[in-house]
């Protein structure tokens, strides 16, 4: 079986940087599709939503729209789907996040808890640095985002070590 997976967090990292939409529309669609495959199906949606912004870039580009309106226009609808994706995640992961705690309260194998026990590190990190992402984009401050991008790196790396095959959340 692939890393992937076996951990579909494996790789996911920190947003990309710059302003350029189509790159982070693509970073949005990573994550949500990690956490997707939890199997929590509020994302089902946002998926959709992600998806049918990039088929609205394309029908206008095949239409030759104004690229600068476009740009614009996509630019826009990628920023609002940013807010509207990490938020949603901050609930998801929330909710992941409580039952963990309820399964670590519980008796299970050592590798197990211990897998479980780092998950949900990685998962309160992931949490902390969208946060600070969500709070950065409301106030446009550029430090609160690198901050934000820092912790949303080191919880991917701490989600990449996670054996997903022992996983509580597999």
């Amino acid at each position: 079986m692939s890393d992937a997976a076996e951990n579909p967090f494996r790789g996911i990292g920190a947003p990309p940087q710059g302003t350029d939409p189509e790159p982070q529309l693509a970073y949005l669609r990573r994550v949500v599709d990690a956490f997707h495959s939890t199997g929590n199906p509020r994302l089902r949606p946002l998926r959709q939503k992600l998806d049918d912004a990039l088929e609205e870039l394309a029908r206008g580009a095949a239409k030759n729209l104004d690229p600068e309106k476009l740009a614009r226009e996509f630019g826009a609808r990628v920023t609002d789907l940013r807010l509207q994706t990490f938020d949603l995640l901050l609930t998801v992961i929330n909710q992941v996040r409580a039952t963990l705690r309820v399964k670590l309260q519980r008796g299970m194998p050592w590798s197990e808890k211990i897998d479980t026990e780092k998950l949900q590190q990685a998962l309160g990190l992931f949490s902390q640095g969208l946060r600070k992402t969500l709070a950065a984009a409301r106030k446009a401050d550029p430090q609160a985002h690198d901050e934000g991008n820092k912790l949303l790196e080191e919880a991917g790396r701490m989600m990449a070590g996670v054996d997903r095959s022992q996983s509580p959340t597999a």
